[in-house]
C-alpha cells in the first residue's frame, strides 16, 4: 500500500504543480498582443518618460513657496539630471516592463475579457486609449489634485524623518551595546 501511495502522491503533486496550461498560455499570448497593439514599441520610452516627467513636475510644483529660489534651482537641476540618467536605465527595462504588463493582464482578466480588450484596442479609439490613459497624469485637473496630495505628504516628511532617525539610532545603539 505504501509503495502505491508514493507514486499516487507524486502524480497528484505534478498535476497540482503543473506549469501553465494551454488556457494560460493562450491568455498570455493574447495579453502580449494587447500590449503590442496598445503600446506601440516606438512610443514606449516616451510613455514611461512622460509619466516620470509629469510626476517630477508635480512634485516640484507642490514644494512650498518657502523654499529659497537657490535651493529650488539646485533641486530642480539635480532632479532633471537624475531623470535624464534614469531614462537611460528605463530604456533597458522597457521590454521586461511591457512583458510584465502582459503577465499582469493575463493574471487579472479572464481570457474572454482579454479577447474583448484585444478587440477594443484594434478599434481607432481603442488603439489610442491605453497610451492616452497614461497621459491623464498630465491633465491639469489631475495635476492639481496630485499636487495637493503631494504637498500634504511632504508636510508629513519631517516628522517621519525624525521618527525613523530616532528609531534607527536607538536600534544601532542597542546593537552596539549587545
Amino acid at each position: 500500500m505504501i509503495r502505491l501511495a508514493f507514486p499516487v502522491a507524486a502524480l497528484i503533486g505534478t498535476i497540482i504543480a503543473a506549469p501553465a496550461h494551454a488556457d494560460e498560455e493562450s491568455a498570455l499570448a493574447l495579453a502580449r498582443q494587447i500590449v503590442a497593439d496598445a503600446y506601440p514599441q516606438a512610443q514606449r520610452a516616451e510613455m514611461f518618460g512622460g509619466v516620470a516627467d509629469a510626476m517630477s513636475a508635480q512634485m516640484m510644483n507642490a514644494v512650498g513657496a518657502d523654499v529659497p529660489p537657490g535651493v529650488r534651482a539646485i533641486v530642480e537641476e539635480e532632479t532633471n539630471r537624475f531623470l535624464a540618467e534614469g531614462k537611460t536605465v528605463l530604456a533597458r527595462h522597457i521590454p521586461a516592463l511591457m512583458d510584465s504588463y502582459a503577465i499582469a493582464y493575463r493574471d487579472e482578466f479572464s481570457e474572454a475579457e482579454l479577447r474583448d480588450i484585444a478587440d477594443f484596442v484594434k478599434t481607432p479609439t481603442g488603439s489610442t486609449f491605453l497610451m492616452r490613459s497614461v497621459k491623464m497624469i498630465e491633465n491639469p485637473a489631475f495635476a492639481d489634485a496630485n499636487e495637493a496630495y503631494i504637498s500634504e505628504i511632504m508636510a508629513m516628511m519631517p516628522e517621519l524623518r525624525k521618527r525613523v532617525e530616532s528609531r534607527l539610532i536607538a536600534y544601532l545603539e542597542a546593537q552596539d551595546a549587545g
